[in-house]
């Protein structure tokens, strides 16, 4: 990425940018967009999103044909015609809703008329209405004031007090500070709240017929808002520009290193100032990042998305062991043959409603078999046992694997030490993996920190065998897990605060000085190989809330005969269905919460990526007619 100052003549300043922005290299620095043009055209824009998302509604499976001219005077016409109706329809809405819970909350007491209450009130007779529990009729009922009984509900009464002026304002006072709040008055009956419910949902229903009428328009409108967008965009650069004095205005910027030339020959041609320079990462000159796109790192793209975390240039590009790492996890979590099939059936949804093999359409098939696979090797097949049994399915399964470990003659205590081993094995190799790619990176700019990494990799492999002894899946620590512990530390020590331009004797003294910090670290170390074995915790909660639900339902449905067990059969199979879809659910989650996690947290800390970076996001014309 190099630094980009552009120098331009105000005269030529709109053409100039124009010819930029049609190029699409130019990453704007620190853009400026206070003005009202700004305002006018970001509200403009969001009103035509609006209007697009409505019609859409009406219409979901239209999609846009390109506009190469239109009208503006016209389009700009339909857009304030469509703006005023949709705001109208909206508020409509929330009238309405308004209205029903109103309606809603004043059934139980019947039909009245609030007018005739105020009515009575000018002439001298009040009725107040509560809401009360049993103990507040004891006290109404000793009161000499009058009251009669609305309703009568679970565990509250209604009731209207009537207060005809024979009872002393005190004695009113004292009644009422020992009820609940007086309820107030609705401003309407509840017939008549009815009624103009009637007439808005008969007015948007007219709305939605204008709206039907003009779905025609969708095609302009969305070229409309395209043209807004690159309007939008070239304001915002319009107003970042500096006053460099002797009219000329400065731009400044990032731009690819290899499309520098493009903007040079745009230079040249159109006759504007342009000088480039190397980013200056001393000075902390933090260019965007725009990421090379390979298969493994389109394929996460969908996640960093969600997550909106980008890296720096300087930090490393972990794409390959983020998605390699991670399809493994989310197998594990999911843990079942056919949520790994339904994960499939979501990527061929996702494929036919986009209408393209598109990079979450890809994820979702990779993750979707890499589960169907575990779930195929664990016998898991909606968690049931009955399937799993099956010859057919028991073939597949993998004894170490198997969520039935006794269909293999095998007792759960050895199945589940093996998966134990298992997360803990690929913990310890992901953190190893962290430790040697940043040893490497390390030793590429001479740093004899690096050899740092070398002493976490042999502290990882020492309290790898120990956590295996602790939770006894072996049954002593190797000979060489401890010498590997102590020496790493003394690599640590050794290494740790070694810095250029400090001596080395200096740097040792330093990493005694900070032993007390690199015993907690190794502490943290132990805890973060521990970690993995959420894996093994989530998978087993999966499967642990599958077999409830199969239980649940298979109980229901073997539970009547005649007429009842076909109802039975149902409620059954709606408990099958429901409480596997909420197992799917928690398992998505899941995966944002642990899969994630242990890529974002534990592997990124230990290669030393903080995901410092911001996205490379061009100046760039996007409709070109």
């Amino acid at each position: 990425m190099k630094r980009c100052f552009i120098l331009l003549q105000e005269r030529h300043i709109k053409n100039c940018l124009e010819k930029v922005q049609q190029l699409g290299i130019l990453h704007i620095d620190q853009q400026r967009y206070e003005s009202e043009k700004v305002a006018g055209l970001h509200q403009e824009l969001t009103n035509v999103k609006t209007i697009l998302q409505r019609l859409k509604l009406l219409a979901p499976k239209q999609t846009y044909q390109a506009v190469s001219n239109y009208d503006v005077a016209k389009v700009e016409n339909l857009e304030r015609e469509l703006s005023a109706i949709i705001s109208e329809e909206r508020l409509n809405n929330e009238e309405i809703r308004s209205l029903q819970d109103r309606v809603s909350d004043w059934s139980a007491w019947g039909e009245f008329d609030p007018a005739l209450i105020r009515k009575l009130k000018n002439n001298g007779i009040e009725i107040h209405l509560f809401s009360v529990s049993e103990h507040h009729l004891a006290d109404l009922l000793a009161s000499p004031i009058e009251y009669f009984v609305i309703n009568r509900e679970s565990d509250k009464t209604l009731v209207a007090v009537i207060d005809r002026g024979l009872v002393s304002d005190g004695e009113k006072q004292e009644l009422f500070a020992r009820l609940p709040l007086e309820l107030e008055l609705p401003e309407c009956s509840g017939a008549e709240a009815r009624e103009h419910i009637e007439k808005l949902e008969q007015r948007n229903a007219g709305i939605e017929k204008t709206l039907r009428d003009r779905l025609y328009e969708q095609n302009v409108l969305h070229a409309y808002s395209e043209d807004l967008a690159d309007r939008l965009e070239f304001e915002k650069a319009y107003n970042s520009l500096e006053d460099a004095g002797d009219g000329i205005s400065l731009l400044s910027g990032y731009v690819p290193e290899e499309s520098a030339n493009d903007l040079k020959l745009l230079a040249k041609n159109y006759s504007f100032g342009l000088v480039l320079r190397d980013v200056d990462a001393a000075a902390d000159d933090q260019a965007p990042t725009k990421l090379k796109q390979s298969f493994i790192s389109r394929l996460i793209n969908p996640i960093m998305s969600f997550l909106e975390v980008t890296p720096a240039y300087h930090e490393p590009d972990i794409s390959f062991s983020f998605f390699s790492f991670f399809t493994v996890f989310v197998a594990m979590i999911m843990s079942d043959a056919v949520y790994g099939l339904v994960i499939l059936l979501l990527g061929l949804i996702v494929q036919i409603a986009a209408k393209k093999f598109n990079t979450l359409v890809q994820m979702l098939y990779v993750l979707g078999l890499a589960t169907f696979i575990w779930g195929v090797a664990s016998g898991s097949w909606f968690g049931s046992r009955t399937i799993a049994d099956m010859e057919l399915f028991k073939n597949y399964s993998v004894w170490q694997l198997s969520i039935y470990p006794d269909l293999f003659q095998r007792s759960v205590k050895e199945q589940q030490s093996f998966v134990m081993w298992l997360c803990f094995s690929l913990g310890a190799l992901h953190l190893i993996v962290a430790h040697l790619w940043r040893m490497v990176r390390e030793l590429k700019r001479v740093e004899l920190k690096a050899l740092t990494n070398l002493g976490m990799v042999a502290m990882i492999n020492g309290l790898y065998w120990v956590l295996l002894w602790m939770v006894r899946i072996t049954g002593e620590i190797p000979v060489h897990a401890l010498p590997s512990l102590l020496g790493g530390l003394g690599l640590v020590i050794c290494f740790g605060q070694q810095e250029h331009g400090v001596n080395f004797f200096t740097g040792i003294l330093r990493g005694f000085k900070g032993l007390f910090t690199t015993f907690l670290d190794t502490v943290g170390l132990f805890g973060d190989i521990m970690s993995y074995i959420r894996l093994f915790a989530v998978g087993i909660a999966s499967f642990s809330i599958a077999s409830s639900f199969n239980s649940m339902g298979q109980g229901i449905i073997g539970s009547g005969n005649g007429s009842l067990g076909i109802l039975l059969l149902l409620a059954g199979i709606l408990v099958l269905v429901v409480g596997h879809a909420i197992n799917f659910v928690l398992g998505c989650l899941s995966v944002i919460v642990h899969a994630v996690r242990l890529n974002m947290l534990e592997f990124s800390n230990h290669i030393g990526l903080e995901w410092s970076g911001y996205k490379y996001r061009p100046f760039i014309k996007r409709r070109i007619k």
